[in-house]
């Protein structure tokens, strides 16, 4: 399968997730976000789904802090670093992606692709795999990870609010302690929080619509200054 093929099957499934919550079971709500889990063998990190609305914003401005980059250090403790790699598409691209581990766990990195796309009714889709890319070697250091599927989906909830779900199913690969598993799988989910938090805080990164879709500015170097994104 080519990794244009894996990034438009990883869209499609991230549709079907998010078109029900048949097979999902409620956890519990925090900062104002539905959790929900599918369980997989014992031991092993559930796929874990974060569902919020928020008033007052766009589905683009979401989209902007949830997919850049520069904004991601300031509303994801965890995140250890990203690099996109190469555009195979205006919407699709490879990237490399770090997560710092929790003593005793080590950091965890990944190389996969990612789309993107935004359908006639305005929601906002992304869909996230692993892929196997000689240019993104495993790093010393580091367990690579597998991820399954993840991504977003922002669509309009009535008038002036905006629904925002994240889906993510991903091995950590090597060996974490289930207390660490059964945490990581419950905070995880809280992103969307964290976004929301961060677009009510400093704002949203530059963006551009008309195109065939949403695009991201390079955010890169993004700063703040009096409290606001430069």
């Amino acid at each position: 399968m080519s990794h244009i093929e894996a990034a438009h099957q990883a869209i499609e499934k991230i549709k079907q997730f998010g078109s029900t919550l048949d097979g999902w079971t409620f956890h519990s709500e925090n900062k104002g976000i539905k959790i929900y889990t599918q369980e997989k063998e014992k031991g092993a990190m559930p796929a874990v789904r974060g569902e919020g609305i928020l008033e007052g914003y766009t589905v683009h401005q979401i989209a902007a802090v949830a997919e850049s980059i520069g904004c991601r250090p300031l509303w994801d403790g965890r995140f250890g670093g990203a690099e996109r790699i190469e555009f195979l598409q205006d919407n699709t691209f490879i990237f490399w992606n770090s997560n710092k581990g929790i003593w005793p766990v080590s950091d965890r990195d990944l190389c996969g692709v990612s789309t993107f796309e935004t359908s006639p009714e305005g929601t906002y889709y992304s869909g996230l795999t692993s892929v196997v890319d000689s240019r993104v070697p495993e790093k010393k250091g580091a367990v690579r990870a597998d991820l399954h599927i993840g991504g977003w989906i922002i669509q309009p909830e009535g008038e002036n609010s905006v629904k925002a779900t994240y889906i993510i199913d991903i091995d950590l690969k090597g060996s974490i302690p289930g207390a660490l598993v059964r945490k990581v799988s419950i905070d995880t989910p809280l992103c969307v929080a964290h976004v929301f938090e961060f677009l009510k805080k400093y704002g949203n990164p530059p963006y551009l619509t008309g195109l065939k879709d949403t695009s991201i500015v390079n955010t890169s170097r993004l700063r703040k200054q009096n409290g606001r994104l430069r």
